[in-house]
């Protein structure tokens, strides 16, 4: 619980869904070949690639492969896997958000200690603060 304790001091970003679009709008522009098909990591990648009209079922088919934040973990683990393909990302929080939590609009957000978060989030956290007890 030391971890949700330390959330107190943490800045919700509440991403909206012009946002939303408008950083899809930009993933479309920038698009060289009309024939792009896309794939979304697991997850809020999916609503990604979903909302950019071009999601394809299986990474195999797409020759970009998207997700909503980007988290090195997940890259590396995703890039080793399909080297060749592109990535895109609608937030690097390198270079934007760096302090903040984002919650997504299509994510449901539950309080702790007076923030809104994801539900996912908070059962990671609890997860990990368990793992350390033990």
């Amino acid at each position: 619980m030391k971890n949700i304790k330390k959330m107190k001091n943490i800045k919700i970003a509440r991403i909206t869904w012009e946002e939303v679009y408008l950083k899809i709008n930009t993933l479309k522009d920038s698009l060289c070949n009309k024939q792009d098909s896309i794939y979304g990591i697991p997850g809020s990648g999916q609503v990604v690639s979903g909302l950019t009209g071009l999601a394809v079922d299986s990474p195999e088919e797409a020759n970009i492969i998207v997700d909503c934040i980007y988290d090195e973990k997940t890259y590396k683990r995703w890039q080793e896997k399909f080297p060749k393909k592109e990535y895109c990302f609608l937030f690097n929080k390198q270079f934007e958000h760096q302090e903040d939590w984002i919650v997504l609009p299509w994510e449901e957000a539950e309080e702790v200690n007076g923030k809104q978060i994801s539900p996912y989030w908070v059962s990671k956290i609890k997860n990990k603060s368990d793992e350390i007890k033990n």
